[in-house]
């Protein structure tokens, strides 16, 4: 199992994909709707998981989840 990362989604469209800019540094991860468990907008902090098979210059989240608070 990999670990999750916290980041804030930038934008979401209406195509149905989106990109979270990530609390550490590094470049924004993209995601699609089919990675994530929760309806997500702009400005929602999340976790997620990078895929293992992803570009590392162009990384992309699976296991999108919103943050709760606690």
């Amino acid at each position: 199992m990999f670990e999750r990362q916290r980041g804030t989604v930038k934008r979401f469209g209406a195509r149905g994909f989106g990109f979270i800019q990530p609390e550490t540094a590094g470049p924004d991860v993209y995601f699609c709707w089919r990675d994530s468990y929760d309806f997500l907008m702009g400005g929602d902090r999340v976790t997620y998981e990078i895929n293992a098979f992803s570009d590392p210059k162009r990384p992309q989240a699976c296991e999108v989840r919103l943050r709760r608070a606690g």
